[in-house]
């Protein structure tokens, strides 16, 4: 249930827009509400930007090591054929 004052946003036909990404979130409700909701929502924005500049981090090493990889087998089969 709704408090007294989300009720009032609510009749009055209030809307807060909260930007997530590329799209605005509309939602009804007091400003203490409002505030409770939209800092939530910063901190889980902030939490996913985290995981995913790690991500990118992470992914960036992988395709290193594995550009390591190939430098070594291509070293390895010029040896191969020298040999020959």
């Amino acid at each position: 249930m709704s408090c007294n004052d989300c009720d009032k946003f609510e009749n009055e036909g209030k809307i807060a827009y909260y930007r997530w990404n590329k799209s605005n979130i509309g939602m009804i409700g007091c400003q203490k509400h409002l505030r409770e909701i939209f800092d939530t929502l910063n901190k889980a924005q902030k939490k996913a930007s985290e995981k995913s500049k790690l991500f990118k981090e992470r992914l960036n090493k992988n395709a290193e090591d594995f550009d390591l990889i190939i430098v070594d087998v291509l070293e390895h089969i010029d040896k191969l054929e020298e040999k020959k």
